[in-house]
């Protein structure tokens, strides 16, 4: 047994600046840098004893920080109407690829722009799927691709350099797929499982798309986002791919995005990948998507075996001044979960989590939303809890709903516009969401609004101005989205809309 003499015991000695600690070092518990220096002893520092300072206070240069400037977007348009836009980064990666106004709005058949877009790396007239896929491997980056009601995003995250490379094959694909039936098959197959075992049990997603459906008619923006199992099969047909595919990626349609590129090199490249494309086939209709409200209710047990309800408005699109006041009350409303895994904390100053969540345990979320689009946006309170509370979770929205434009306090109105902004702000720090920033605003607007305007005009906003819209809101037709057990037995539009004068 190891003795007690021949353990490393400190000892403790006096001195006239105070302790000191010395401490023997076993050759095996000495560090590295013990090892390297040939020490064989080293001396503890006492946490209780101020570490002297090497240099005067004074002569310490103040430290000193300010903003970073970024360059504003620029854009060019082609002479076949393709759209280049791109801004610099500081961070040392881009993102370069295709925006695309070809979403569910503008599809024949539901689940089509997701099979379009999961088509992004398949074989062309000039390489293979594995040539292209591979391709992009080479290069280091990632791919994505996705689509929503409005648009299709193709992005490759590669370095500044290769930039040209990723948009090259990205144009070469989306011009010149040949649409095999195995790929197709091998893509379909993918999106039934995604429907099966992940849409099924999106909350989000089944919400949103319930309150469009209602909201808007099944029309337009009311077009389903996904397919069902009963018909995605429908979605297997080559032809049917290949004339969506040319119903939305037109000259006229295209915008081409890169973010931390340089703008010159990026309108070189469009040219040459873009340049000479034509319109082929007929171009997806324009369908208007005016806002009529509506309902929809469905008693299928839903998987968490809560009921979930949402009460939805009106509001302003992009296109629309009112977007900014919209956006800064759905902060304001605010909202969140009964259990959060990222600590407390976070939202509690909201009215949703003050005047719902707070003194009601059986409420287990209470959130607002906003799903925003070019010319109309739909601004929902949504909520669940046990199938016999959908009731009064309903009223608890209603009560919620009249109340955003009353007794609006100055300093949670500025609280609403700081968080609106932060999140702007900090959203922007991510390369992938200003790539989707830069395309939609051109899609949108034609050019893109700076961040800087789009702050100033959270900042010019006043209590009275979010007052007016949400009286506004309030005072049009709702639009309710119920499902889960019971269903039946929430509030109709009609008792909704009584219950809202």
């Amino acid at each position: 047994m190891m003795s007690m003499a021949s353990r490393a015991v400190p000892r403790m000695a006096s001195a006239a600046g105070g302790r000191r600690w010395r401490t023997a070092i076993s050759q095996e518990s000495r560090s590295i840098f013990d090892r390297i220096l040939g020490r064989t002893a080293s001396r503890a520092v006492p946490l209780d004893t101020p570490f002297p300072l090497k240099i005067a206070p004074s002569a310490v240069p103040e430290a000193t920080s300010g903003p970073v400037d970024m360059p504003p977007a620029e854009v060019t348009k082609l002479a076949n109407g393709v759209r280049v836009v791109s801004t610099t980064s500081v961070l040392p990666g881009a993102s370069v690829g295709l925006m695309i106004a070809g979403g569910s709005r503008y599809a024949p058949l539901p689940g089509l722009p997701h099979v379009l877009s999961a088509l992004s790396l398949q074989s062309s007239t000039t390489r293979s799927e594995i040539a292209a896929q591979r391709a992009i491997g080479e290069l280091g980056g990632q791919f994505a691709s996705e689509a929503n009601r409005d648009f299709i995003s193709i992005r490759a995250d590669v370095l500044p350099n290769d930039a040209h490379t990723a948009l090259e094959i990205i144009a070469d694909v989306a011009r010149n797929g040949t649409f095999d039936p195995e790929e197709i098959n091998s893509r379909v197959d993918h999106y039934r499982h995604q429907i099966e075992h992940v849409l099924s049990r999106d909350v989000e997603t089944i919400t949103q798309d319930a309150l469009h459906s209602a909201a808007f008619n099944h029309k337009g923006l009311g077009l389903p986002l996904h397919a069902t199992l009963d018909n995605v099969n429908a979605l297997r047909d080559p032809a049917v791919v290949k004339a969506f595919r040319d119903s939305v990626i037109r000259p006229d349609r295209i915008v081409v995005v890169g973010a931390g590129v340089d703008h010159g090199d990026l309108v070189h490249t469009a040219k040459k990948a873009l340049g000479d494309m034509q319109g082929a086939g007929e171009p997806a209709p324009a369908v208007a998507s005016p806002y009529v409200g509506g309902e929809f209710r469905s008693s299928t047990p839903s998987h968490d075996g809560f009921v979930h309800v949402a009460l939805g408005f009106g509001c302003g699109g992009w296109k629309s001044d009112d977007v900014y006041a919209v956006c800064a009350l759905s902060m304001l409303m605010g909202g969140g979960g009964s259990f959060s895994a990222g600590g407390p904390g976070k939202g509690m100053y909201s009215r949703l989590y003050m005047r719902v969540l707070t003194g009601n345990a059986w409420v287990q979320s209470a959130l607002c939303h906003t799903a925003l689009h070019d010319d109309v946006s739909v601004l929902s309170l949504q909520a669940f809890g046990a199938p016999e509370d959908g009731s009064k979770l309903m009223e608890i929205l209603v009560r919620e709903a009249k109340m955003m434009s009353r007794d609006l306090s100055t300093e949670e109105v500025e609280r609403a516009k700081n968080q609106l902004k932060s999140s702007l702000f900090m959203n922007l720090e991510q390369r992938q969401i200003l790539f989707e920033d830069l395309g939609q605003h051109v899609l949108t607007f034609g050019k893109r609004v700076e961040p800087e305007a789009l702050a100033a005009k959270i900042d010019a906003l006043r209590p009275e101005d979010l007052a007016r819209v949400a009286s506004r809101m309030v005072s049009g037709p709702p639009t309710l989205a119920v499902w889960g057990d019971v269903a039946h037995q929430v509030h109709s539009q009609a008792e909704v809309a009584v219950l809202l004068k």
